[in-house]
């Protein structure tokens, strides 16, 4: 069951876009036809969607090594993998997606800036870059594990000084009758 949690967490934090921690810092730009046009043009340059799949599959990953180091068989790693796959699909396929990605941007990028981002991905570099950030975000992500691994015993000693060395108090129950 230890494994389940791990994977409802796992799920739930990658659930988490980067759309949704934009939206809660982001300064209004002025909205427009053209500049929700730009938005959206943008949007289908940049694919992501397949950008969106590559992280989210990318993020589960570590997810299936815990499966097998607690006894999980093959087949049903599997089933979570493709179950993984699906959600990430479905929640790609989500026409709120774009839509939500849109205003991210046309909220932190003017229409004039977006043109000039539009621009430079219909360069040959712009392309490549387009075509090179789901790897760069994989190894950027697979970077960030291993140097997390590297630093998690300090980290555990740290939150064992802070907690301290037991459980904590139990909890108080509430009062009978909800007062």
């Amino acid at each position: 069951m230890k494994s389940f949690g791990l994977l409802l967490s796992t799920l739930t934090l990658l659930s988490l876009s980067p759309a949704a921690f934009a939206q809660a810092n982001t300064e209004t730009q002025t909205e427009s036809p053209s500049h929700r046009a730009a938005a959206e043009k943008l949007m289908s340059l940049m694919a992501p969607r397949e950008m969106f799949i590559a992280a989210f599959v990318s993020g589960v990953g570590p997810l299936f090594e815990q499966l097998k180091k607690g006894g999980i068989e093959d087949a049903k790693i599997e089933e979570v993998r493709e179950a993984s796959r699906d959600l990430a699909t479905q929640v790609a396929d989500d026409p709120e997606m774009t839509k939500q990605l849109a205003d991210v941007y046309m909220a932190e990028f003017s229409e004039g800036e977006i043109e000039e981002l539009l621009a430079f991905y219909n360069t040959p570099l712009g392309a490549k870059t387009l075509k090179k950030l789901p790897t760069l975000f994989q190894k950027g992500a697979m970077i960030g594990k291993q140097l997390t691994e590297k630093h998690q015993a300090a980290f555990q000693a740290k939150l064992q000084s802070i907690l301290g060395a037991g459980p904590g108090p139990a909890p108080t129950p509430a009062p009978a009758g909800g007062n």
